[in-house]
């Protein structure tokens, strides 16, 4: 049986913005599956210039711990 290979992407505070949409196109191919799950559960993005009001909503609303277990809930 032949393995399937998969990546997942973890975005940055910025959540998933058109660079991240760009880097999972890039590593999409027909042998591996790409994933990047959105931390921030939210449609809604920053602009790299907002870069400490998002630093602070990821702070505020998911910190590293919480988006730790949502990477490693994925995963498994």
């Amino acid at each position: 049986m032949k393995k399937k290979l998969a990546l997942v992407i973890v975005h940055e505070i910025y959540g998933v913005n058109d660079h991240m949409h760009h880097v999972t196109h890039h590593f999409t191919s027909s042998q591996i599956d790409v994933f990047c799950p959105n931390l921030l559960q939210s449609q809604h993005t920053f602009h790299y210039s907002d870069e400490e009001k998002a630093y602070q909503y990821f702070v505020n609303h998911i910190g590293f711990t919480d988006g730790k277990k949502q990477i490693e809930e994925f995963i498994t």
